[in-house]
């Protein structure tokens, strides 16, 4: 929707202001005033200098002074004047967007006085904090018991199940910055393989290196001005620089089974196997190895393996004559890992991240940086899992309830046809026994059992197999002879191949350049390039090669179902994913801001930023039923966005307060009525121009361009210093999210070839959010804090489908709208400790409720589907979970108690959620509603804690080992998540507590114990 007229002088005052774009912070402030120690009056001109830089200023009248522009770090500082003895302050830290308060007293100067050095001490509370914001420092990230930056920031309060203060999940309200630069996909995450991302999340389209990393921030209210597009919470990375000296480090770590090369085989499994000779069963022996699962069916064989390394420092520049200073730093990272659901599922990925940072001269920077990531992946699929034996009888579907005990009866039983494709504890060797078995009983043909020169009637299993005939050839068996007529060995079978294999690339550039005008101004000039791509593919079973679109149309991987023994089975053992997907997005920014502290009260800030898309995405599907699933696009959408903001810094009040203005073209067309979308026969299955998708022009009937969108943010935070050591912050603001852009654009060319026909929408607008918070800190002592948040937030315009029917063909479609709503309230509690006496660490309870009209954006289509009324009442979302808690510990003995009992510590994690919640088994009769997530599941916890032991060698040279485990316990909480929840068994988990299902499904259950040990030098 257009701004009003009335609001369109603030849109050309902004404009007026903002010569340039929007830029994250990546920098921080130093202020103080230098007075006389003796006689307590402010002492004008005094140097105060960053030793080892040029950067630094000189104290006013009122011997005042700050320092602006200041990357995050910890800094040595020196005040001089003559006259006086100097002072320096080292361990100085500065922290992004904060103002770090250091004042100084200096001293007459007598014939033999030196230096006088302090230690600097953070002030525990941060007068000029306006938002809920916790701080990551590196240590954090490299020596703690969780991997990674996004498993470290869900650590922070407000981070439940995923969600941050109630936002949805997967469908990008979190942003990952680095450096300025949004590493989030713009397409977002919900398709197949999309975004590995790092760590436990998908929300970043590639992998940062944990040793790249300065400082990071996470912020999850009282977003300033500054950032734009966010609806949940936003991660700001800040890159580390070179040095003015070498240093580096290289470490790894592996799990046991890497490190003494053990497997997962047991020892043999002995079983009897079933035939059916006429109205009777009989039984063979055999035998199998089995792989180590423990009770839920987890593979014991959960290993993983990651090396990582750092190098930095200065440039030799001064022999080819050119002036300044130049810096590199550079870290890399590699990680594999196996799936504890099929230890023959894996994981493997590497990012390489180098920056130069080129000081031309005492107030301009250059900085040119670069990231590349890549992902390759086997993934676990259910559908190919079934906790069945190889041959054994395995239990379908038929389990009716005994209602006079209470249980669960086994009355029906039938062979698995294709178990051995993934499936834990077995082998493919065995895969022949159960496959030609399978047949023999699906065709009632012996020869499917029979050697070759066996007799007729042989019912041999093993060994090579005979001519198969002709009238056996049903699906799947198909595949499963060769061009001679003989049937194929099923261990040559590549049974992984079966599945979608997803690649993913990204790689990032930037530059950026930063002048300082003036001791009180400067501005930044920025660029970048983000690309994150993705391949998915199925590859042939016999030869390997990749499948193409009308490949995996071929009759041989064809989804039939059948009967067997009165279970419905699929009716093909070679059925694969059926799928590819390609897609691509590059997204160019320029980007720019100008700050300025005009006095000691007011720092403003302002800027502009243009994003520049190119998006291609192709994805192609066969489902059963002919049904075919596409698509394609290729659109470049176009959204400017500038900002104007003041931090004005009093005694009694800090005030954050800003207006932003951001604009989106989504640069393509859509069809005058939705009614009517197609031109005549487009829209006529018996005419080739059905899924004729290549000219959306030509397709759409009547087009006109898609609604552009515009949108004011005024946002404003305050902080009030009650004491020294209470203050108080209050913030509200309205923020604006654009949805992810797959919901834009995915099949708006409307190909209605699915039985599910989903339509993207371009005229979407962007989804809003008003947000409240206020919050208390009180600092105990110099040591000791305790924050208290309440926060509200009322979000609106979610995406959800909404129905269509084409009023010339009657074709029913779905496309997306802003219909959702949710609301979401609750209070964070926050205790931190500073390092006393060895000690620290950081304790956090979250109370929320997160209440909405639906979880997803297909809450619509189901309840129409199963004819049920329109909603009119919230309900609890998917992660309403009301208690959640954790804690980080962290003990370092001094290095100065020897090398027996120094540098020794532990980092001890704790997380504990109360129970999320779930839809019961209550089906009233259509169309009533049933209770949507009125049940709960139990409490989770889980340990995760990390030992080390440094030693030191000589001067800066370090040698570190240590041992992680996660998941100390092995504890097994209950998982559900957007991967396996639409295969939950309600009624099985509510009447045995087993949420895992009658198949033992794994992944139902969460990861189990997982050790680690390593090493690490430092120089």
């Amino acid at each position: 929707m257009f701004v009003k007229p009335t609001l369109r002088l603030a849109v050309i005052m902004l404009i007026l202001l903002a010569a340039v774009s929007a830029w994250a912070g990546t920098t921080g402030k130093i202020a103080g005033i230098v007075t006389d120690k003796e006689s307590g009056e402010p002492l004008p001109g005094v140097n105060v200098m960053i030793v080892g830089t040029t950067v630094g200023a000189a104290t006013n009248i009122h011997g005042e002074f700050f320092i602006i522009n200041v990357p995050p770090g910890t800094y040595l500082l020196l005040a001089t004047l003559i006259g006086y003895g100097p002072v320096e302050v080292k361990n100085l830290q500065v922290s992004v967007d904060l103002t770090t308060p250091i004042d100084f007293k200096l001293s007459t100067q007598t014939i033999e006085m030196g230096t006088v050095t302090v230690e600097a001490t953070r002030p525990l509370i941060e007068k000029d904090l306006t938002s809920s914001r916790t701080t990551i420092t590196p240590s954090q990230l490299t020596n703690s018991a969780v991997d990674g930056i996004v498993a470290r920031a869900n650590l922070s309060a407000g981070s439940v199940l995923g969600s941050f203060r109630g936002g949805r999940v997967n469908q990008g309200e979190v942003i990952y910055m680095l450096d300025g630069v949004n590493l989030s996909n713009p397409l977002g995450e919900s398709r197949v393989g999309r975004n590995p991302g790092s760590g436990s999340s998908t929300a970043m389209a590639t992998y940062v290196p944990n040793e790249a990393i300065a400082e990071a921030e996470v912020l999850t209210g009282g977003f300033s001005a500054e950032y734009p597009n966010v609806q949940s919470a936003i991660v700001n990375m800040v890159t580390k620089d070179g040095g003015e000296k070498i240093s580096g480090k290289v470490k790894s770590k592996s799990s046991p089974e890497v490190l003494f090369n053990t497997d997962n085989l047991a020892t043999d499994h002995f079983y009897h196997m079933p035939f059916i000779v006429g109205s009777d069963t009989t039984y063979r022996d055999g035998t199998s190895k089995l792989n180590k699962v423990d009770k839920h069916n987890r593979s014991k064989f959960y290993d993983m393996r990651q090396h990582e390394f750092s190098l930095g420092g200065p440039v030799p520049i001064s022999a080819i004559d050119i002036p300044g200073k130049l810096s590199f730093f550079s870290s890399g990272i590699y990680t594999y890992t196996r799936g504890y659901q099929d230890q023959r599922s894996w994981n493997r990925s590497q990012s390489i991240m180098g920056k130069l940072t080129y000081e031309i001269s005492a107030s301009k920077k250059l900085y040119i940086s670069g990231l590349k990531s890549t992902n390759k992946s086997l993934p676990w699929d259910r559908e190919r899992y079934f906790h069945f034996t190889w041959g054994e009888p395995s239990f379908f579907h038929t389990y009716p309830l005994n209602t006079a005990t209470n249980a669960r009866e086994v009355v029906d039983q039938a062979y698995t046809p294709y178990s051995w494709i993934v499936g834990p504890g077995h082998v493919e060797d065995q895969a022949d026994t159960a496959f030609f078995t399978y047949m023999y009983h699906h065709t009632g043909n012996l020869r499917w059992l029979r050697k070759i020169g066996a007799g007729p009637d042989s019912s041999s299993l093993f060994g090579q197999y005979a001519l198969v005939p002709d009238t056996a050839l049903l699906f799947g068996a198909r595949d499963s002879v060769n061009s001679t007529g003989w049937a194929r060995s099923y261990t040559e079978y590549d049974m992984a191949n079966t599945l979608g294999h997803p690649e993913t690339w990204s790689n990032e550039f930037s530059l950026n350049f930063t002048n300082n005008l003036s001791a009180k101004s400067f501005y930044n000039l920025s660029y970048s390039r983000f690309l994150s791509a993705q391949r998915a593919r199925v590859y042939d079973p016999w030869d390997g090669h990749p499948l193409s679109a009308d490949e995996l149309g071929e009759q041989r991987f064809s989804p039939s179902v059948t009967s067997l023994y009165g279970s419905i089975l699929r009716g093909n053992p070679m059925y694969i994913s059926r799928y590819t997907q390609d897609d691509q997005t590059i997204t160019h920014t320029f980007k720019g801001d100008f700050s300025s502290q005009v006095n000691n009260y007011n720092f403003i800030k302002f800027g502009a930023e243009g994003k520049w898309f190119n998006l291609l995405y192709d994805y192609r599907s066969k489902a059963s039923g002919n049904n075919e699933y596409n698509s394609q696009y290729h659109e470049k959408p176009v959204q400017l966005g500038m900002y104007a903001q003041d931090k004005i810094e009093t005694q009694g009040m800090i005030v954050n307060v800003g207006l932003r203005y951001d604009y989106f073209d989504p640069k393509t067309i859509v069809p005058y009525n939705f009614l009517q979308p197609l031109n005549a026969g487009y829209d006529n299955v018996n005419s080739p121009l059905y899924g004729e998708t290549s000219n959306l022009a030509a397709r759409l009937k009547n087009p006109i361009p898609a609604k552009k969108k515009q949108q004011l943010s005024p946002r404003v935070g305050l902080s009030f210093p009650v004491t020294d050591k209470d203050v108080l912050h209050v913030t509200y603001g309205h923020y604006f999210q654009l949805p992810v852009f797959d919901d834009f654009y995915t099949n708006h060319a409307f190909d209605l070839r699915g039985a599910f026909k989903y339509i993207g929408n371009p005229n979407l607008s962007e989804e809003k959010t008003i947000s409240y918070e206020a919050g208390i800190e009180h600092g105990f002592n110099d040591y000791l804090k305790l924050a208290v948040t309440g926060f509200f937030k009322d979000i609106s315009d979610l995406v959800n489908h909404k129905k269509f029917t084409d009023t010339l063909t009657s074709q029913v479609f779905w496309i997306n709208s802003n219909s959702d709503y949710a609301r979401v309230k609750g209070f964070e509690i926050t205790f931190s400790q500073r390092p006393w006496h060895n000690f620290s660490g950081i304790l956090t309870y979250t109370y929320q409720i997160a209440r909405g009209k639906a979880s997803g954006k297909d809450q619509v289509f189901l309840d129409d589907y199963y004819n049920w009324m329109p909603r009119t009442e919230d309900f609890p979302l998917d992660w309403d979970q009301r208690h959640t808690a954790k804690a980080n510990l962290n003990w370092r003995s001094p290095k100065d108690l020897g090398p027996a009992l120094g540098d020794f510590g532990f980092d001890f994690v704790f997380s504990y959620g109360s129970g999320r919640p779930f839809t019961g088994t209550s089906n009233p009769p259509p169309p009533l509603l049933p209770d949507v997530n009125s049940k709960r599941f139990p409490s989770s916890w889980t340990i995760d804690l990390r030992i080390d032991k440094g030693i030191n060698f000589y001067k800066s040279l370090n040698l570190d080992g240590f041992i992680e485990v996660q998941n100390l316990t092995n504890r097994a909480n209950i998982n559900l998540n957007n991967v396996n929840d639409d295969n939950f068994n309600t009624l099985y988990y509510e009447t045995s507590g087993d949420p895992a299902g009658q198949f033992g499904d794994p992944s139902f259950w969460t990861a189990p114990r997982r050790i680690l040990a390593g090493i690490q030098l430092e120089f």
